[in-house]
């Protein structure tokens, strides 16, 4: 009963109005791909861009994505800087953030990931084999959707507990989910360094090192920030030692 208009968004399907994605034919073994549209009161669509072009992973991102989109044109934003805006954007900080490549591995900082249904988000955006750390203070959570999650669902190649309190138990939950052989579960480590050379050293060029712990920091860490700042400062040594082996 008002002026405004109803204006629309989807990862999953069409819209009258708004943006969406149209998703392709991919391989089993490939990201999967699809193309974010653009549809206007006229029902004239425009091809924006490909979902693989976006720095942003994960497809639960793709809501935020194609919500923006529709605000911004509706706002006046044109296709033009659109394309150019929404390839470059790394997303906020210790969110599944991007954080560097190193010898080939890629490695994400998910910290403000505390509890379990972020991390089974995350599992869900990699096609590549994932080493994850996972674990910290306890918030109550349960942890049997995703052990199931990550035996069943996931890429996960290797489980690296963190600490004493929650990470033992998110193990012990994956090793009672029958997980399949190629999945390693390690003894918990003490320190984020600990974990990240662990994670480096048992890792191949192509994989993911992914923090993403579902649990509070308070046991190692002060806060989910420091957290991550600690994962991404040892990442950056890592970058520089591999630096120097190469000169």
């Amino acid at each position: 009963q008002t002026s405004g208009e109803d204006w629309y968004f989807s990862r999953r399907s069409s819209v009258d109005r708004g943006a969406y994605v149209r998703w392709e034919d991919t391989p089993a073994d490939a990201r999967r791909q699809g193309r974010l549209i653009f549809r206007d009161r006229q029902g004239r669509e425009t091809d924006l861009l490909v979902t693989t072009d976006l720095r942003l992973r994960g497809e639960h991102n793709l809501e935020n994505v194609t919500a923006a989109i529709t605000a911004a044109t509706i706002a006046g934003a044109s296709a033009a800087t659109i394309r150019t805006v929404v390839p470059n954007f790394p997303g906020l900080e210790h969110r599944l953030e991007l954080v560097a490549t190193v010898e080939g591995r890629t490695f994400y900082n998910d910290s403000f990931a505390t509890n379990p249904e972020p991390v089974m988000a995350a599992l869900a955006s990699f096609h590549e084999p994932v080493h994850l750390l996972v674990g910290g203070s306890s918030k109550q959570a349960n942890f049997t959707a995703l052990a199931k999650m990550i035996c069943e669902r996931s890429t996960t190649v290797s489980l690296i507990p963190l600490g004493t309190v929650e990470g033992p138990k998110i193990a012990a939950a994956v090793a009672a989910a029958q997980p399949p052989p190629s999945l390693s579960i390690y003894p918990p480590v003490y320190s984020m360094e600990e974990g990240v050379v662990l994670a480096y050293r048992v890792s191949q060029p192509g994989d993911v090192i992914l923090l993403s712990p579902g649990c509070a920091s308070f046991d190692l860490f002060p806060n989910y920030k420091e957290r991550g700042y600690q994962f991404k400062r040892l990442v950056d040594r890592l970058k520089i030692d591999a630096g120097m082996s190469h000169d």
